[in-house]
């Protein structure tokens, strides 16, 4: 007896109140990529998931080194430079050991970086799964994570980070060079204030987001939680008193000190309170500093930035990685008015407004909706709304 093809799963017993279905199909629409030879067709309720690959602006291949090439295998290494931030899901690198058996999807910290979440591709390692060894290359709870103890995959997530980094830099390194331009610094110049009138409306809400990342970007107009905003810094592995990490914080003078006579009428130094990761601490720490002398630590808040996204991407991004608005500067609307108005010309100064404030009231709704999925699409509306008005009120003058 003949039977159609297909695989019908059914899950029941599931008492929720209400399922959240989007994630489910972004997390299979990206594995698709793995089993493209195949032509797989999954289908949750609805909707047919399809792979979409990003627009890519750049691929880079890389061998083994010899070295390496004897315990990973002669493999060939994929890297794609996507044209706009990436969502996670569709980060870092995809692992296999066969055509269509999906391991791992490794991206070896660089997501956390400047333009690290920019990068995707694939490597196909046969070694994983054929070469003798005590210890699993990963373990069977789909975490989609190689186990480092394992030999192949220790010299492999050594290949993987390394080529990332080499990517990564180079990508910083264009981008630093195409701001050195009369015309970047001058939008550089505009995005920075646009940035100090998101982030003054940010300070107003930033206590209703607690689950908001900390930003990664330029300087920003938000004050740490202790202290002022963080200054610049060159040192590697520094945390400060932030979101991301469970952790403890230093003692700061002036406040786990007991008063004297010395400093009793003296105000508290307005320095940042440094901390260190730690899984049972009280507190919470975010990760700065960076690598090279001439890398700053950030301050919070939001970011703008003017960048070449593609003509076929929308005509801003969220980039929630740094916390940024990305203007694209080749979508048709505002390559126009930049060519015919230039960087200053009021008709291009209000588009690009036009296009921060909503990007920002957005985000902001998107980061709300993160932090409490039940809340009512009426109430979100209402509070995107609510926000698109208070910025745009806020810079009306600068539409004068």
């Amino acid at each position: 007896m003949a039977f159609p093809n297909g695989t019908t799963v059914t899950i029941e017993g599931i008492f929720l109140p209400k399922l959240n279905i989007s994630p489910i199909i972004e997390y299979i629409e990206r594995h698709l990529q793995v089993y493209r030879a195949r032509l797989p067709e999954v289908a949750v309720n609805e909707h047919l998931c399809q792979y979409r690959e990003p627009n890519v602006a750049e691929v880079h291949t890389f061998r083994a080194a010899a070295s390496q090439a004897q315990v990973i295998g002669d493999v060939e290494l994929t890297i794609m430079v996507s044209a706009s931030p990436l969502p996670a899901a569709e980060q870092g690198i995809a692992i296999t050991a066969g055509l269509g058996n999906l391991v791992a999807v490794e991206n070896a910290g660089v997501q956390l970086k400047e333009l690290g979440n920019y990068l995707f591709g694939d490597v196909d390692v046969l070694a994983l799964e054929t070469t003798a060894s005590p210890i699993e290359p990963y373990d069977t709870t789909r975490s989609l994570q190689l186990n480092p103890q394992h030999p192949v995959a220790r010299v492999l997530l050594s290949f993987i980070g390394s080529k990332l980094e080499e990517v990564r830099k180079q990508q910083v390194y264009k981008l630093r060079a195409a701001q050195k331009t009369e015309e970047a610094r001058r939008l550089a110049s505009e995005a920075q204030r646009i940035a100090e009138i998101l982030n003054k409306d940010f300070k107003t809400v930033v206590g209703r987001l607690q689950d908001i990342r900390s930003a990664s970007a330029r300087p920003g107009d938000v004050s740490s939680h202790f202290g002022d905003g963080v200054e610049g810094d060159a040192e590697e592995g520094v945390w400060i008193e932030g979101t991301k990490t469970p952790g403890v914080l230093d003692k700061a003078f002036g406040k786990d000190e007991p008063s004297s006579k010395s400093n009793k009428d003296h105000s508290d130094p307005n320095i940042v309170r440094q901390g260190n990761p730690y899984e049972a601490g009280e507190g919470a720490v975010d990760p700065v500093g960076g690598i090279g002398r001439n890398k700053r630590r950030p301050r919070g808040g939001f970011n703008v930035d003017f960048r070449n996204l593609g003509e076929e991407a929308d005509r801003s991004k969220y980039d929630r990685t740094s916390l940024s608005i990305l203007i694209n500067l080749d979508h048709p609307v505002v390559k126009n008015a930049l060519r015919s108005s230039g960087v200053e010309d009021l008709n291009f100064r209000r588009l690009a407004y036009e296009i921060a404030f909503t990007e920002y009231s957005v985000a902001l709704g998107y980061e709300m909706a993160e932090q409490d999925p039940e809340m009512p699409a009426d109430d979100l509306l209402y509070e995107v709304r609510a926000t698109l008005n208070r910025v745009s009120t806020s810079a009306a003058l600068l539409y004068a």
